[in-house]
């Protein structure tokens, strides 16, 4: 139980679940491989045929810690590295769905060029906002203005 070994992975969508458990395991070290092409006939047992031959013929190189020819590695980021992308691409998507639902809220108005009593010339205000509340729509439009002021409601 109290082996090392090396493992190789192909970059997956949960390879970091893969790696995690050869972690708690035992020592190892684990090389993440990035595919370079796709290939027109691909089954897992082929992969896994490709990434032990990769292994065996290359073995030394990857216990020297030296890089393959031809191979792309992927650096295995820290437990912490993972939180702060996974952060960053979280705030990345709200801002994203933020600006998206502002876009939305002010092309109603410009539909029926109402965009013109609007009391800021900025959007998001809570002026403008409450004016937008009252605004006077044709029911779908309304119904569509109240669903976005809600969800940006929940964005902020």
């Amino acid at each position: 139980m109290g082996e090392s070994f090396i493992a190789v992975l192909e970059v997956c969508g949960f390879n970091d679940l893969l790696i995690r458990l050869l972690h708690d395991y035992s020592r190892h070290k684990a090389i993440l491989i990035q595919p370079e092409e796709r290939k027109q006939c691909k089954t897992d047992r082929r992969d896994a045929a490709a990434l032990s031959e990769l292994l065996w013929v290359n073995r030394e190189r990857f216990l020297a810690g030296k890089p393959v020819r031809g191979r792309r590695q992927v650096g295995i980021a820290s437990s912490t590295d993972q939180e702060n992308r996974r952060l960053t691409t979280l705030r990345q998507e709200a801002s994203q769905t933020r600006t998206r639902l502002i876009n939305k809220i002010k092309h109603l108005p410009w539909r029926h060029n109402l965009q013109w009593d609007m009391p800021t010339k900025t959007f998001p205000t809570k002026r403008a906002i409450a004016w937008l509340k009252q605004l006077v729509l044709p029911p779908m439009d309304r119904l569509e203005m109240n669903h976005l002021l809600n969800d940006l409601e929940q964005a902020q």
